[in-house]
């Protein structure tokens, strides 16, 4: 039943590769990709500003057919032409100096802004990697010490207890220690999957 609580929580270490992390947080964190689209954005408005500051060029041909008479009595020969023309509009070099300015400026901002984007990631990343190796020690400190130790003590204190060798309180602190070791434990393991949460918003990816 996929809806059944496991009677306890289990923990299994993800592989965790600091390289491939930042790796895949600079190429698929959703912010990082949002500064970049806004780059882009920012890069097409610069070319179209370059593109309307060049002058448009037409040309043509033109026939005429002349009427007049040269001066012995002969009809003068037709004219063929060649025309070139520019649309230059009145003050363009001060409308479209501006607006390039502009489009470059906004270029730097949004480079700036994915700059700072990646070093926060960075930075984040790097705190995550901090906190899961230490739920990790913390993880194995108890597994593997704190928890089989009290289990023992308290173990012997029951015995013992029925021996009338401790009193009830003693008892009592054996149990009140596993059961301490037992919530930390479970907490790290909370804590390092919370990290590993986060990392994943990160980069954007499933850790496995």
């Amino acid at each position: 039943d996929s809806n059944e609580i496991p009677s306890e929580i289990k923990f299994r270490k993800i592989d965790l590769m600091m390289d491939t992390i930042m790796i895949e947080a600079n190429r698929n964190n959703p912010e990082i990709l949002s500064s970049k689209k806004m780059l882009s954005k920012d890069s097409i408005s610069l070319e179209l500003a370059k593109t309307s500051k060049i002058p448009d060029f037409n040309t043509g041909f033109w026939y005429g057919q002349r009427q007049a008479l040269n001066p012995d009595g002969s009809k003068a020969n037709n004219m063929l032409g060649f025309m070139i023309s520019i649309n230059l509009p009145l003050y363009y070099n001060q409308k479209q100096n501006p607006l390039i300015s502009a489009s470059n400026i906004e270029i730097q901002k949004s480079q700036s802004q994915i700059e700072a984007m990646q070093n926060q990631v960075q930075l984040m990343v790097h705190h995550g990697m901090i906190d899961a190796n230490k739920n990790e020690k913390l993880i194995s400190l108890f597994e593997k010490q704190l928890i089989p130790q009290a289990t023992e003590n308290l173990n012997s204190g029951i015995i013992g207890y029925q021996q009338n060798k401790i009193d009830f309180m003693t008892l009592t602190d054996n149990f009140l220690s596993l059961y301490n070791y037992r919530l930390q434990y479970y907490q790290s393991i909370a804590d390092y999957y919370k990290v590993i949460a986060e990392l994943e918003m990160l980069t954007g990816k499933k850790l496995n």
